[in-house]
C-alpha cells in the first residue's frame, strides 16, 4: 500500500536504466486504475488461499484424531455430524463401496461409525488435493461463507462473533469479493475500478481483512488444540 501511495503522487517520477544511461519519466496516473484493481485481486487471492489452508488444517486434525482414536459420530459436533450423514446418504448410500463396507460390518471387521466417517474423510482428502479450484468456497469467500463453516465445525463462539463484526471487517471481505468477481468476469474494467475506488478505501479493506484473518486463525488454532486435548 505504501508503494501504491507513492505512485499515486502527482509528482512521481520513474527512473530506469537504458543501456549505460539513466532515464526518468513522469508517471502517467492512468496506470493507477489497473494497479488498484490488481491489488483487489491480490487481496481476494489472499482471502481464498488462507481460507482453504484453514480448511485443510481442520480436516488434517480431524483425520489424525480419527486414525489415532477411531472417532465416533458422537465425538463430532452435531452440525458437522448432520453434514457428514447427509453426504453419506446422498453420495455413498447407493455405491458399490457401501456394499463392500456393509459386508465388513456384518463380519465384524468395522462399525457403522467407521463406515460413515471413512467415506467422508476420503471425500475431504480429495477436496484437499484440488489444484485448480478451492473446493470449499468456489470463488465466493466472504464472512457469510466462513461463518457457515464456523457453525458447522463449532468454532462460532462469542469470540468469533465479536471478532468478525469489529471495524466493518465483514463488509471489507464482501467489498473485495464482489470487486474480484466483477473484474474476473468482465463486469468491470480495471480502469473503471481504479476510477471508483480510492487508495484510502482499498487500504481500509486491506487492514480489515488482515485483522479478520489474524483473529480467525487464532480462534481456529484454539479450536484445534481444544479438540486435540479432548481426545488424548
Amino acid at each position: 500500500m505504501v508503494f501504491l501511495k507513492k505512485l499515486d503522487d502527482n509528482g512521481t517520477v520513474i527512473v530506469y536504466n537504458k543501456g549505460s544511461q539513466k532515464k526518468s519519466q513522469r508517471l502517467n496516473r492512468q496506470v493507477m486504475g489497473p494497479l488498484k484493481a490488481g491489488t483487489a485481486l491480490l487481496l481476494y487471492n489472499f482471502m481464498e488461499s488462507v481460507s482453504c489452508a484453514m480448511m485443510r488444517d481442520i480436516y488434517s486434525n480431524l483425520s489424525d484424531k480419527h486414525q489415532q482414536y477411531q472417532l465416533k459420530l458422537s465425538d463430532i459436533h452435531v452440525n458437522l455430524r448432520d453434514k457428514i450423514l447427509s453426504y453419506f446418504h446422498t453420495t455413498v448410500s447407493s455405491s458399490d463401496a457401501l456394499q463392500r463396507s456393509l459386508s465388513d460390518y456384518i463380519s465384524g471387521k468395522t462399525t457403522i461409525d467407521e463406515i460413515i466417517l471413512a467415506s467422508w474423510f476420503e471425500q475431504q482428502a480429495e477436496l484437499s488435493k484440488s489444484d485448480t479450484t478451492p473446493s470449499w468456497f468456489n470463488g465466493n469467500v466472504d464472512v457469510e461463507k466462513i461463518t457457515k463453516i464456523a457453525k458447522k465445525y463449532n468454532f462460532n463462539n462469542p469470540s468469533y462473533e465479536k471478532m468478525k463484526n469489529r471495524n466493518k471487517r465483514a463488509s471489507s471481505l464482501v467489498n473485495i469479493k464482489n470487486s474480484r468477481n466483477k473484474l474476473a468476469h468482465g463486469a468491470q474494467t480495471f480502469s473503471d475500478y481504479g476510477n471508483t475506488k480510492t487508495l484510502t478505501e482499498i487500504e481500509a479493506d486491506f487492514k480489515n481483512i488482515l485483522a479478520f484473518f489474524h483473529g480467525l486463525l487464532g480462534i481456529v488454532n484454539h479450536y484445534i488444540e481444544t479438540f486435540a486435548q479432548r481426545h488424548k
